[in-house]
Formats: C-alpha cells, sequence, structure tokens
C-alpha cells in the first residue's frame, strides 16, 4: 500500500493509469477530496470517468464544504475533472494484491474447527421449508411497497440527467411573467 495524491487545476484534468497484470490486481482507493488554500467563488465539481462513463465525487465551494470524504475504488484507467475555479487536491492510497498471496492466505485456512473436541461432527441441516412460517399479509404489503419503491427510485435515477439538462434550460431561459394590466 501506497499513499497517493493528485493536485488538480481549476478547468483541469488529470488521467490516471492503473495497469493490470495477470499476476498482480491493482487498485486506487480514493478517500478524500478538498480545495486548495484560497478558494475562489463559485462551485467545483470533482468526477471521475471510467471507461467512458462520468461519475460526480463531490461538489465543493469557498462558503461551504471545503474538503469532502469520498470512497471510490478504482481498478482502471481513469480521468479525474474539475469543472471549477479553484484547485483541489486528491487523496488516497494504492493498493496491490497477488494472486499468489490469495492462493497462499487459502492454504493457511483451516476447514476444520480447531475448538472441536470431536472431529466426528456433521454440518447443520438446513431449514426445510415445510418448516418456514408462511409470511403475514401485513408483511407481504410491506414487501411489495418497497418493491414499488425501487421501482420508482430506479426510474428517477435513470431519468435525474434529463431533469438537470431541463432545470439548466429553464434557468437561463426562464420563463415570462405575465404583466399585469
Amino acid at each position: 500500500m501506497s499513499l497517493w495524491s493528485l493536485f488538480l487545476p481549476g478547468g483541469g484534468e488529470a488521467t490516471v493509469e492503473i495497469e493490470q497484470s495477470i499476476d498482480t490486481l491493482k487498485y486506487l482507493y480514493v478517500n478524500n477530496v478538498a480545495l486548495a488554500a484560497k478558494p475562489a467563488d463559485g462551485l467545483n465539481t470533482i468526477s471521475v470517468v471510467v471507461n467512458g462513463e462520468e461519475c460526480v465525487l463531490c461538489t465543493l465551494h469557498k462558503g461551504g464544504a471545503r474538503s469532502y470524504d469520498v470512497e471510490a475504488l478504482l481498478d482502471c484507467t481513469c480521468v479525474f475533472r474539475n469543472s471549477g475555479r479553484t484547485s483541489v487536491a486528491l487523496l488516497g492510497k494504492f493498493t496491490s494484491c497477488s494472486h499468489d498471496d490469495e492462493s497462499e492466505d487459502m492454504s493457511e485456512i483451516s476447514l476444520e474447527d480447531d475448538d472441536s473436541e470431536s472431529g466426528d461432527e456433521e454440518a447443520p441441516m438446513a431449514v426445510p421449508l415445510s418448516d418456514v412460517p408462511p409470511m403475514s399479509p401485513e408483511l407481504l404489503r410491506l414487501n411489495r411497497k418497497q418493491d414499488s419503491f425501487n421501482r420508482v427510485a430506479q426510474a428517477a435515477m435513470r431519468d435525474a440527467p434529463s431533469q438537470v439538462r431541463r432545470q439548466e434550460q429553464i434557468s437561463k431561459h426562464p420563463p415570462k411573467k405575465k404583466s399585469k394590466k
């Protein structure tokens, strides 16, 4: 594991190469984004582009959040972008895992319980479905509500980019108010 940091100037972007090999898996874990010491006014949206998909990590500004804890685990080359005027610093760590390490770790794991007094114990049987009581009508109703909520949330997430564009258009060209005569 090694410390990683990136200084990203306002309006800039930087590519971070994360190359994988057959023997070793490499990961970049980004855990903090912070504004520079003397931030300018305005919003600074920090995003990462992975495989052509852009994802916003956070939005920072002078009068509000000046740093933000994030949890981004990346395993391939990516591009970090700063849409604001203020420079930002990203902090994280590089980790790697070799396939040999995993096989060695697995060989050390014993399937037998060292604390057991007799090695003749069998694994417990699974609970037969016939012994499971049926769901109450109230629980079934709550499950249906949750399913419905999940479908609405997924639809909202799918439509969010178009709604943001519509909101931006409205804010640029607000509807004209009718004058009273």
